[in-house]
């Protein structure tokens, strides 16, 4: 049975696709986590799958600035990711989200210390930062501003 020191009580939902997706799936078989994860795919839409989570987790290796972050903190979501490329300016430690390695043991660590966080609160703050500065508006009027050389 899969027991992570006694967490049975989650599930991962994981969209999208990539070069390690066949593996993620044998592994997932060969560990017996069938019942706590689901893949679903490449989605051109995925506001489903936000407003049906709790958590948002995005344990990259490399990366930009994510529009994924930007979307699961538009739905008001605490973010779990890695600091790397452009994560640490979307996701504040401790407070709207915490940064972890971006590994197996990194995702461990933190299923084991999930009862540590407050995550309405960050969820509260990923909101926050999502309306001050991550609207259609706000991106809009920051983009203006390089074109216009004012930054």
């Amino acid at each position: 049975d899969a027991v992570i020191k006694g967490i049975t009580n989650f599930h991962f939902t994981i969209v999208g696709d990539g070069p390690l997706l066949p593996n993620l799936k044998k592994e997932t078989i060969s560990s017996k986590l069938e019942a706590y994860i689901t893949f679903e795919g490449p989605q051109q839409d995925v506001t489903k799958y936000l407003e049906k989570s709790n958590i948002f987790i995005l344990p990259s290796v490399d990366e930009g600035q994510p529009i994924a972050i930007i979307e699961a903190m538009r739905e008001g979501l605490p973010i779990v990711s890695s600091p790397v490329g452009g994560i640490p300016i979307l996701v504040k430690n401790g407070i709207n989200g915490i940064l972890i390695s971006p590994s197996k043991e990194g995702v461990y660590k933190f299923l084991t210390e999930l009862n540590y966080y407050d995550w309405e609160k960050m969820g509260q703050q990923s909101r926050y930062y999502y309306e001050t500065g991550f609207t259609i508006e706000k991106m809009i009027a920051k983009y203006c501003k390089i074109f216009n050389n004012e930054i």
